[in-house]
């Protein structure tokens, strides 16, 4: 747990908020005690019977105990509760829970959801920083305040439609595959998140009048009953041809906007002719790339930050993250790294793209009219005129600090492999179309929190630390 990535949901809380919440569809709950006896073990029934993690002790902190497992055991259990396929749909069960759209748009017309792949159809955007498209005075300033303190000046001009985060404090670009598609992304909330909330009064237009006045996430204590977590749930997709193109994701139907060139060059969504004008979309086929898994523990209201990727075998046999490669050192330079390719084929890396042309943001001025060029308005990918793509790269192959030795992460590593071996378990039954055992832990991180601080000051002490992820860089 050495390293940390942006922050967006909170402060698509604090910039987004409109009013209303819509249904939720809920897994059967049956609550025990999380914590295992040894903080690596991942225990049979997460896999077979996932329960309802609830708390009683606080994990110790790093400076108090050298491993991560009290902190990367519970993020396995909280991913493969919220990952568990549901009895009909077979899709993950967070996929049932209360999305952005629906915790802060009153007028979407969502009533309850079922277990259905047309009830939970994914509305995706090709942008990972949800913000307002027309922030009042006060949501402006509060984003401002936030960003002051952070140590950043305010980027409003700079975030785009498809802008996605980026290392550190800087804003990232335009992510697109090796197919010329954008890489689209989801924001999930849990109920006890939606009822968060709403109680705190942070769904509504005047919630910065709110935000330093709510409530703590969790509590500084050792709760005397098991406490539920707090959890929300990023997801990044790609587009796939059908279900059968990529057997071992979680793979759904989502809608995604229709993008068209405007008559000054601009690459922006279609809007329809008729009043309201409404974005025009279409449906496709996404597949799951990767998972941020955000939840509390007692001690812990900044929130555990936790990253779930894909991973393949080797021809050695190995399983290793396939969405794009990672450097062989952990110096954190960017323009020296020398990048390790373990697979034939990244979805999100063109195979022999040099260190100093891999993690490139699109957000130059002349960018855009690079976008514009490429974009094939009747497919909707970026294949006119030759095909357009993103490589990015994992700076930090170990996830740790820059400066420390490249090995993997130990306790990632091994509680990674008590993963495989529970997969591999013939005595654990499998859920139909269970695809979890494709995806991997890349790390998780807790901050430093003041327990009389506000969300506002978590969100700015927390984004200073860095990730080394991908799929947000």
């Amino acid at each position: 747990m050495k390293c940390f990535f942006p922050l967006s949901f909170f402060l698509g809380v604090l910039a987004l908020a409109t009013t209303g919440v819509g249904g939720l569809l809920t897994s059967p709950v049956r609550t025990v005690e999380a914590m295992a006896v040894d903080p690596c073990d991942l225990p049979a029934a997460w896999f077979d019977q996932p329960t309802l993690p609830k708390y009683t002790s606080i994990p110790p902190n790093h400076s108090a105990n050298p491993s991560d497992c009290p902190f990367y055991a519970p993020s396995w259990q909280q991913f493969l509760f919220a990952t568990n396929p549901l009895p009909k749909s077979h899709l993950p069960a967070f996929l049932g829970y209360a999305d952005f759209q629906q915790v802060f748009s009153p007028n979407q017309g969502v009533g309850p959801k079922d277990d259905s792949e047309k009830s939970m159809m994914l509305s995706l955007e090709p942008r990972d920083i949800e913000r307002a498209n027309q922030p009042s005075a006060a949501h402006q300033k509060l984003l401002d305040e936030s960003a002051a303190l952070n140590g950043s000046p305010p980027r409003r001009a700079s975030l785009d439609d498809t802008l996605q985060a980026a290392h550190g404090r800087s804003v990232g670009g335009t992510l697109i595959d090796q197919q010329g598609h954008f890489i689209y992304y989801a924001i999930h909330a849990n109920p006890a998140m939606v009822r968060f909330l709403n109680a705190n009064h942070l769904t509504g237009p005047d919630v910065a009048d709110h935000i330093r006045s709510a409530q703590p996430f969790a509590t500084m204590a050792a709760p005397t009953t098991p406490q539920e977590s707090l959890a929300e749930y990023k997801s990044a997709w790609m587009i796939v041809k059908d279900r059968d193109s990529a057997p071992t994701y979680f793979v759904t139907r989502a809608r995604v906007p229709r993008y068209v060139v405007q008559a000054d060059g601009k690459l922006v969504p279609k809007l329809g002719c008729l009043p309201p004008h409404r974005r025009e979309t279409r449906e496709v086929w996404v597949a799951l790339l990767a998972l941020h898994v955000v939840f509390t523990l007692p001690g812990h209201p900044e929130m555990i930050w936790s990253t779930f990727e894909h991973v393949s075998d080797t021809p050695d046999g190995k399983l290793v993250r396939d969405n794009a490669p990672a450097a062989n050192t952990n110096s954190g330079d960017a323009t020296t790294a020398i990048i390790s390719e373990l697979v034939p084929k990244y979805p999100l890396f063109k195979s022999g793209t040099p260190a100093t042309q891999g993690n490139t943001p699109l957000i130059k001025p002349t960018d855009a009219a690079l976008l514009a060029s490429h974009w094939d308005k009747r497919g909707q990918a970026f294949t006119k005129n030759g095909l357009l793509q993103t490589s990015i790269f994992r700076v930090f192959p170990g996830s740790k600090m820059s400066g420390t030795d490249s090995s993997e992460d130990s306790d990632v590593v091994t509680v990674n492999a008590n993963a495989t071996a529970r997969f591999n378990d013939q005595n654990i039954v499998k859920a139909q179309a269970d695809k979890r055992s494709n995806y991997r832990l890349v790390g998780a991180i807790y901050g430093w929190t003041n327990p009389t601080s506000s969300p506002l000051i978590w969100i700015s002490r927390i984004s200073r630390r860095k990730l080394p992820t991908i799929l947000w860089r």
